[in-house]
């Protein structure tokens, strides 16, 4: 709003600064000229569309999901995917089904909001989410569909490694001798590793 004078030296210099992050999205909030001078931090913030209020002194520069410290300056679809296990179809889906702005900020996320974001990660399917949404399904011990999510991730992936090569399967081989696995050329990539291309003179070059 040029008329306000908010971005006329002189009379912005006088007033009282916020911290640029707050005022950038303030404006992006709509909220007026006099609001942005105030000197008080408890000043109500009204989100459009949101039928939220928000305190400024409730900032957070740290907002923490499932173990994940997120930085509260990041936009809230950015900052969700940071969580391993949460991709960005699944966190867009998460901020419709909440009714959150995909570009608000992280640190204006309210303790409830994020305590129900947290429940509806460990447990999508009684959220009411499809299976087709799950990243385990039909897991090979129990049959049942999950959602992994942080260190479960490596730890499963880890063990159906080692129970391929337990089984001595064809993928166990390949796994154990770092070779690729699903059927790709290997003639001209994956050449750092183990014995693997062209012979010459008779024996396999290693790669180096």
């Amino acid at each position: 709003n040029h008329e306000c004078g908010l971005f006329s030296a002189p009379a912005f210099a006088r007033e009282p600064r916020i911290r640029n992050d707050q005022q950038r999205d303030l404006i992006r909030f709509g909220v007026g000229c006099e609001t942005l001078r105030a000197p008080r931090l408890d000043v109500m913030v009204f989100i459009r569309g949101r039928g939220t209020r928000l305190r400024l002194s409730e900032y957070q520069h740290i907002v923490r999901i499932l173990g994940n410290d997120i930085p509260g300056e990041k936009k809230t679809l950015a900052g969700l995917t940071q969580i391993r296990g949460v991709g960005y179809n699944f966190a867009s889906a998460i901020l419709i089904r909440m009714g959150i702005e995909p570009s608000s900020s992280m640190g204006y996320m309210e303790e409830e909001t994020a305590k129900k974001i947290e429940d509806i990660i460990k447990d999508p399917r009684g959220a009411g989410f499809p299976v087709w949404f799950l990243n385990r399904r039909k897991d090979m011990e129990t049959g049942e569909d999950r959602h992994l999510l942080t260190s479960d991730i490596q730890f499963t992936i880890r063990n159906d490694i080692e129970r391929e090569r337990q089984t001595n399967s064809w993928r166990g081989h390949r796994h154990l001798y770092g070779l690729k696995v699903r059927g790709q050329r290997t003639r001209t990539t994956g050449r750092k590793g183990g014995t693997v291309g062209v012979a010459k003179g008779g024996k396999a070059q290693p790669g180096k």
